[in-house]
């Protein structure tokens, strides 16, 4: 009896480190898997010139650098597209910080992911310079809003859109003048229009009122127009006009 319980006991301690080892492989060889996968996914990643430190979130996961590598050195990298994208878009905010009037203005608005932080950047730090210096602001601004509502692109909308909030935060009536211009070119959509017009009321431009009159009227001539949308986007142009146009009779 003595025998067989001793060797029940050994059969069993056998059994257990049995049942404990693999796992514990396991565990390793995962590990080391996983150590081996962020050595090559350090060495992939793109060096940022000197001084320039991205943001790791903002990379795309490994699967995709390595699908990147796969293609062959003819392709562009993933990762190193995205790199790109993040330090274009930090040097914009880095000149905005600056106050860097020269670096903003010669931002290549096209290159949609520093567009808007530049555009924008223009409004806010022209904002803080003497009226008698930001002419060059001023017209940059202006020459955005009427080529971006012509260039069919990407982004293109969007960056007279934000010009028109630009102008607007240089807050001056020269700017004002700009965007009062603006009502009567064809190219710039109803909607955008509306964003200038409640512009001019928040701005007290109320020299703008002809301009803005003359908008009013060519609204009531073109009347509600195409589907149920359009017509709302028509609507609200119309009662911005109203507004502006009461608002300017009680400041006169």
């Amino acid at each position: 009896m003595r025998g067989g319980w001793l060797t029940a006991v050994v059969l069993a301690a056998v059994a257990l480190a049995a049942l404990w080892a693999p796992p514990r492989s396991r565990g390793l060889a995962a590990s080391e898997a996983s150590k081996s996968q962020e050595s090559k996914d350090t060495s992939a990643t793109q060096l940022p010139p000197p001084g320039e430190t991205p943001d790791r979130r903002t990379r795309p996961p490994a699967s995709a650098v390595a699908a990147a590598v796969v293609a062959g050195p003819m392709e562009p990298s993933v990762e190193a597209a995205d790199d790109s994208v993040f330090l274009g878009r930090e040097r914009v905010l880095q000149q905005i910080e600056a106050q860097d009037v020269a670096g903003l203005l010669a931002v290549d608005v096209s290159d949609g992911y520093a567009a808007a932080e530049a555009i924008a950047g223009l409004g806010a730090v022209g904002s803080q310079l003497d009226v008698a210096r930001r002419a060059p602001v001023r017209q940059r601004l202006t020459d955005l809003l009427r080529a971006e509502a012509r260039r069919d692109g990407p982004g293109a909308g969007g960056n007279a859109s934000i010009a028109v909030e630009a102008l607007e935060m240089l807050g001056d009536s020269e700017s004002a003048s700009a965007l009062a211009r603006a009502l009567s070119d064809d190219a710039q959509p109803i909607y955008r229009r509306t964003m200038i017009v409640k512009a001019l009321e928040r701005m007290g431009f109320t020299s703008g009122k002809t301009q803005v009159a003359n908008y009013k009227s060519y609204l009531d001539g073109l009347g509600p127009i195409g589907d149920e949308f359009e017509s709302e986007l028509w609507k609200e142009s119309v009662d911005a006009c109203d507004s502006a146009l009461t608002s300017f009779e009680k400041k006169r």
